[in-house]
């Protein structure tokens, strides 16, 4: 009897901790990239324009920064690079993200927070996290590892800069 106890105590450890580990890979580790070597240029519109990823974390972009909030339409990325050289964040989804999903996500919008859609995702990393020189790829919103995103990395784009 005991050691059915010992064996059940062992597995429900076992099993606790793989629930805990697949619960934590619901998002990658966040990635720094240094800063992409065109990000004090300053561009009126794409053409000729490069990033070293999409979406990019620096880079060329616009001279004036565009809102945060809820975006229904997806932010251009010389806006993009704007936003976060301004200190801002923003969290990209794929349009196929379902709608409950979507919904946590716009909770985490504000004024130094952007939520937008970005055709660029694919099903992998629906949801993709950016601020100045940092990316975040998750698979559904964990909305408790992006909002420790989100207050890591809002005006932090000076320090890095």
């Amino acid at each position: 009897m005991r050691g059915a106890l010992i064996l059940l105590a062992v597995t429900s450890i076992f099993a606790g901790s793989f629930i805990a580990c697949g619960a934590q890979e619901t998002c990658q580790v966040p990635q720094q990239e240094a800063p992409y070597p065109a990000s004090g240029v300053h561009l009126l519109n794409e053409t000729g324009a490069t990033w070293a990823g999409d979406p990019p974390t620096s880079g060329p972009h616009r001279a004036l920064r565009p809102s945060g909030g809820i975006h229904r339409e997806p932010i251009p990325r010389l806006d993009q690079v704007a936003f976060l050289e301004a200190g801002g964040v923003i969290l990209h989804y794929d349009s196929g993200l379902p709608s409950s999903q979507l919904i946590k996500l716009q909770t985490l919008a504000g004024p130094k927070v952007a939520v937008a859609p970005n055709p660029s995702l694919g099903p992998e990393y629906p949801v993709v996290a950016t601020a100045w020189t940092w990316r975040l790829r998750c698979q559904f919103v964990d909305s408790e590892t992006l909002n420790r995103f989100v207050v890591r990395r809002v005006d932090t784009a000076a320090l890095n800069h």
